[in-house]
């Protein structure tokens, strides 16, 4: 029983001397900076501006063709850049 009672009384003394402080910070999230904070009751430092890159926008894969048959047909589609009707093949 006394092992118990020192063991718990070096446990405690472990915990009590770790760092009880809380921190904010400011991290950059999405091209803006963010206050972060250990605890949810803290207030939250105002960040200073500051250059926060943007994530790279990865563009979506082509989702890869169907099997089985597919329906072609001949169709008229405008071109944008010459202005003009040009004969295209046209999948579904």
């Amino acid at each position: 029983m006394k092992r118990l009672w020192v063991s718990l009384a070096l446990l405690a003394g472990i915990l009590a001397t770790g760092s009880a402080e809380a921190v904010c910070t400011c991290h950059c999230v999405n091209g803006e900076a963010k206050a972060f904070c250990t605890y949810a009751t803290e207030i939250e430092p105002v960040c200073p501006p500051r250059f926060c890159p943007m994530p790279a926008v990865v563009p979506e894969a082509p989702q890869p063709p169907t099997p089985g048959p597919r329906n072609c047909v001949v169709k008229e589609i405008l071109n944008d850049r010459t202005g003009k009707f040009e004969k295209r093949e046209v999948c579904s």
